[in-house]
C-alpha cells in the first residue's frame, strides 16, 4: 500500500465520519422543526381560548328588565 492510498483512505474515512455527523444534524434539525411546528400550534390554540374567555368578560350585558348596562342585574328572578 502506497501513501496515496493510505490518505484515500484516510480521507474516505474522514468523509463517512463527517457524513454521520451530518446525517445527525439533519435528523435534529427534522425534530426541532417538528417541535416548533407543535409548539406553534398550541400557542394558537391557548390565544384563541385566551380569546374567547376575553370576549366573554368584555361582552356588553343587555339589561334583562330595568336594569342598565353599566349595572347588570345579578339575581333576574327576584322582583324589587
Amino acid at each position: 500500500m502506497t501513501i496515496a492510498d493510505a490518505a484515500s483512505v484516510a480521507a474516505l474515512v474522514v468523509d463517512l465520519v463527517a457524513l454521520y455527523f451530518l446525517i445527525g444534524i439533519w435528523k435534529d434539525d427534522r425534530a426541532m422543526r417538528a417541535a416548533a411546528e407543535e409548539s406553534l400550534e398550541a400557542q394558537r390554540e391557548y390565544l384563541g381560548l385566551r380569546r374567547k374567555w376575553y370576549e366573554s368578560r368584555t361582552k356588553k350585558i343587555k339589561p334583562a328588565s330595568g336594569g342598565t348596562e353599566d349595572t347588570p342585574d345579578l339575581n333576574p328572578g327576584a322582583k324589587a
